[in-house]
């Protein structure tokens, strides 16, 4: 194939004048399993502190923090949701008392 005009000319040739192949870049940033570990923490407490500490385990000295961040954040997430599912009930228990 002729790199230039695309033509089948059956025999090869190299890649004269093709542009090189992307290579991958190392990531400095955020991994997928910190991103769905973010979401999770938010989302499922539970299942984001496992996520936390996997991560945190996986990155161990490589200079990030995203693994205790996700542990942090699902313990906050934790109380936060805690905090609300057990305040709902508060409400229910005052209207038992109303005299009919």
């Amino acid at each position: 194939m002729c790199v230039q005009c695309g033509v089948a000319t059956g025999v090869a040739t190299p890649n004269i004048g093709a542009p090189a192949a992307a290579q991958p870049q190392a990531s400095g940033g955020i991994s997928g399993l910190d991103i769905a570990g973010y979401i999770l923490a938010v989302i499922i407490p539970l299942v984001g502190f496992i996520l936390g500490i996997v991560s945190a385990v996986k990155h161990k000295g490589q200079g990030t923090n995203h693994g205790v961040f996700i542990i942090i954040v699902s313990v906050v997430a934790f109380i936060f949701w805690l905090v609300i599912l057990s305040s709902g009930g508060s409400d229910s228990a005052s209207y038992s008392t109303y005299s009919y």
